[in-house]
This record gives C-alpha cells, sequence and structure tokens, in this order.
C-alpha cells in the first residue's frame, strides 16, 4: 500500500469534486503540453510544434454552433486555448481529438511545463508589466505584481507536490504552513479565473 487516500471516500481529497474549474486544470495538467491556441479570426489552431490544426469531426466541441468549431469570436489581443487528446493527420489537415476549452490560462502557467521565468516588459519603461514565459512557448505580459505571485505560488505548489507525493499518508499535514496555503490558494484562484471568464 502506499498510502494514497481512498479516492472514493468523502475526505480532504475530494473537496473540490464539484468544482469545473478544478477537474479542468488537472485536465490540463495532464495533457500538457498537448496544447493548442488561436486568436480572433482565426479557424484553426497553433500547437507547440507549430501545426495547424482543426477541431476532429468526432469531437462535441466539433458540431455545428460550438464557437470551438466557428471563426474565434474572443476579443483582440487575447488567446483562446483548448487541450487535446491527440492530433492526427488527416488526408489535407491535421485534426484534434478529445478537446476541452480552458477559460483560462492560469492551470498552464501554475500547473505546466518544466520552467515559468519571468523578465521585465521591453516595452514598458516604468517596470510595471513583466512577461511571462512557460517553456519558452506560451508568453504573456501581466503586471509585474501579478507576474511575480503566480511565479511564487507556482514554486509553493511545486514543493506541495512533491512532499505530498513523498509521505502521501501524511496528507496536508505533511506539507509546510506555507505549502498548504498554496494549495488552498490555487482551489480560490482557479474558481475565480474561471467564474471572471467568459466561460462556454
Amino acid at each position: 500500500v502506499l498510502g494514497y487516500a481512498d479516492p472514493m471516500s468523502n475526505g480532504y481529497q475530494n473537496r473540490h469534486d464539484k468544482h469545473h474549474a478544478l477537474w479542468q486544470a488537472a485536465i490540463s495538467a495532464g495533457l500538457y503540453p498537448n496544447v493548442a491556441t488561436r486568436q480572433r479570426g482565426d479557424v484553426n489552431f497553433s500547437t507547440m510544434t507549430n501545426r495547424k490544426a482543426k477541431i476532429h469531426v468526432s469531437s462535441v466541441n466539433a458540431i455545428k454552433g460550438q464557437p470551438l468549431n466557428a471563426k474565434c469570436q474572443i476579443p483582440r489581443g487575447e488567446i483562446e486555448f483548448v487541450c487535446f487528446g491527440e492530433m492526427v493527420k488527416g488526408s489535407h489537415f491535421f485534426t484534434l481529438s478529445q478537446t476541452t476549452h480552458l477559460p483560462s490560462p492560469l492551470p498552464l502557467l501554475l500547473l505546466c511545463g518544466t520552467s515559468l521565468s519571468i523578465y521585465p516588459a521591453s516595452d514598458d519603461g516604468n517596470g510595471s508589466y513583466s512577461v511571462l514565459n512557460l517553456d519558452d512557448w506560451i508568453i504573456f505580459k501581466c503586471r509585474t505584481d501579478e507576474a511575480s505571485r503566480l511565479v511564487v505560488l507556482r514554486k509553493r505548489l511545486e514543493a506541495a507536490f512533491w512532499n505530498a507525493i513523498s509521505a502521501p499518508w501524511q496528507g496536508m499535514k505533511g506539507l509546510t504552513p506555507k505549502e498548504q496555503d498554496a494549495v488552498e490558494t490555487l482551489g480560490s484562484v482557479l474558481k475565480s479565473a474561471v467564474k471572471s471568464s467568459d466561460v462556454r
């Protein structure tokens, strides 16, 4: 026995079982780097390997009337994200299957990839904006204080993860107070991000 909590019990580990935002974050973490993006007016998505792809016809997201099946309608300057299970090469183009729309990039920034770096925005003379860079691929410009807090939260979540899997029988008791706070904060941040976005 490894000591992990019973997944069927209603314990602390299942406290977010009804929260869509946390399920979506878990899917994102499991599927990464299978993430594709597009901007306003685009029909196709672009993957990490710079392949252009459409949603596979077998996906519920490909049904006529679904937003991911049409041209991207998000506001200019924003990026639309989807996670996918696999990319399949058809006779004329690539398609993405097992897709899920990400209303917020926060699961990617906090739970995915191997490195999240921060550096000053080159076009910001007063230092109020910074650039977050995830795996030299996904890049965001945001306020410096927000970027710094996201990097700190991610580092604490990584430490909490490694402590949790090294002694799973201890549960949250095996984490430091800062790590416990980071785990609690993660749930609040992800739920808030989904509520504040245009959820499909």
